[in-house]
């Protein structure tokens, strides 16, 4: 829950919009992952979509946040949706602003 607190943190400004989620991650589709796995993947591509969102690659950002979206909402991690749906938002508004 660590990531969560931080991200959390970093997103409380940042204003949501909806979005259509693509495609489930890979892993979702084979066997059940541990909670272990399940949590090391959201914090990959949480950190994956932030190192992006550094560099100014919002709509990039914004695939790996589908992906962290897709994976809270499967599995009902609602704290991790809010915030997806909160970095999301901040670079689509990235976006619309350059």
């Amino acid at each position: 829950m660590r990531i969560v607190g931080t991200l959390v943190a970093l997103g409380v400004w940042m204003t949501p919009v909806m979005v259509t989620v693509a495609e489930q991650p890979s892993w979702a589709q084979s066997q059940q992952p541990s909670a272990e796995e399940i949590w090391v993947a959201i914090q990959q591509l949480t950190d994956q979509a932030i190192q992006l969102q550094q560099r100014g690659k919002s709509q990039e950002a914004i695939e790996v946040w589908q992906q962290v979206l897709a994976i809270s909402q499967a599995l009902e991690i609602t704290e991790v949706e809010a915030v997806a749906w909160l970095f999301i938002g901040r670079n689509s508004y990235d976006i619309r602003k350059t």
